[in-house]
This record gives C-alpha cells, structure tokens and sequence, in this order.
C-alpha cells in the first residue's frame, strides 16, 4: 500500500505525524481525530497493517467528474481490504449527512468492484464510544518501550495465576531488575489478552486479569 504525500499543511493546519509500531513508521494524517483512529488501529489484532492517504482516483457522481482518496486504507490478516473516511459525528447528520452517506456507499461499490475493498463511514463517536477508547490513548505510547522477552514471559505467567492491579505489576517489575514504564509497556503489547475488568480508564487501581 502507498501513502500519497499530504499538501497544503501551514500554521493552521498544520500536518500531523503518526508514529506507527504495527507499521514500523511514521505515518501523516489530515486531523487529530484520523490520529485517534489509528491509535484504535494499533491495537486491533485482526489488522495486518494499514496506511494513511493511499492513492487517488477519479470517478463521475452526479454528472461531475471527481477524484476521491481515503483517510485509511486497513489491509486484514484474512487478506480482506477495508478503505475508511473518518468524520466528525455532526457532519454525518441532517441532509448534508445523507448526502454524505449516499455518496460513500457510491464509492463503496466502486471499491468493491475495482480495488477488491469496501469504504465504511467512522465518526467520532464511533471512536469515542468505543469500549477501551481512553486506555488505548493511555497505552498508546508505550507500545514503543521495549520489553525483554524473559520478563514479558515471566509477566504474562504471572497473571495468567493471579489477577493483579497495575501498581503490585509495577512491583513485580521493579523487583525484576526493570523499571514502572516496563510493566505499561507489557499491557501495551498484550493489550488483547488482557481483561480490563470494564474499567473506562486505567491507572495504577486498575485490576488486570488475563484473558
């Protein structure tokens, strides 16, 4: 997948970079909320990779001859395509959100029958509303600190005995020889495996249990 290079970025708006640990590297986006998209897409494990601005291309709608480019372009595991145009909730409402709407679901069978994917609307409260939105924001950037395999084993056997909160985690790091980043480190990265307990938010009360 090829990312095209965003324009037309200045001190109003200004280009934002994404740091991304699935893809390896830096991605940019149009918008803050595109960013916290991708943060949702970090941890998602049925994600392979994805990429930020792919390629353009033209179409007629409504008698006029338009080009259209996604925000994201997510590439599954399974090998399925999925093209995502992210927007602010009240865009999506009264009739300019029906035009909208009626207009993705034009391109959507443009996707499917020229790029072998499909286009899907994702608002901001899709994002927001989502179970576990606030903790992936937390853990987000200690996706990026490296954990040492022997302690990410002796981590995840330990809570699969024992269901932990964060702070006795940070203690058992720090008496491992590593430090607290480490122990939000190891959540980060077994994000998927662990049960937050349907906490909206994490902290060091946070009960962990494995999953």
């Amino acid at each position: 997948m090829k990312q095209r290079y965003i324009k037309g970025a200045n001190l109003f708006h200004p280009r934002i970079y994404h740091p991304s640990f699935l893809n390896r590297k830096t991605l940019q986006c149009d918008s803050s909320l595109e960013r916290d998209f991708l943060i949702e897409c970090e941890f998602d494990p049925s994600i392979k990779r994805f990429m930020t601005q792919p390629n353009s291309f033209h179409y007629e709608y409504e008698g006029r001859k338009r080009r259209y480019t996604s925000d994201v372009r997510i590439q599954f595991k399974e090998g399925r395509f999925l093209d995502v145009e992210v927007k602010d909730a009240e865009q999506t409402k009264g009739i300019k959100g029906e035009k909208l709407k009626k207009k993705i679901a034009f391109i959507s069978k443009l996707l499917q029958t020229y790029q072998n994917s499909s286009l899907a609307l994702i608002t901001s409260d899709d994002i927001a509303h989502k179970p576990g939105y606030e903790i992936r924001k937390t853990l987000y950037r200690f996706l990026f600190v490296q954990v040492e395999r022997s302690l990410m084993k002796r981590g995840r056997e330990l809570l699969a005995h024992s269901d932990l909160d964060v702070s006795k985690l940070e203690n058992c790091f720090e008496q491992w020889g590593a430090d607290r980043s480490h122990a939000w480190a190891f959540i980060a990265q077994n994000y998927s495996s662990i049960n937050f307990c349907d906490e909206p938010t994490i902290t060091t009360n946070t009960l962990l249990k494995w999953s």
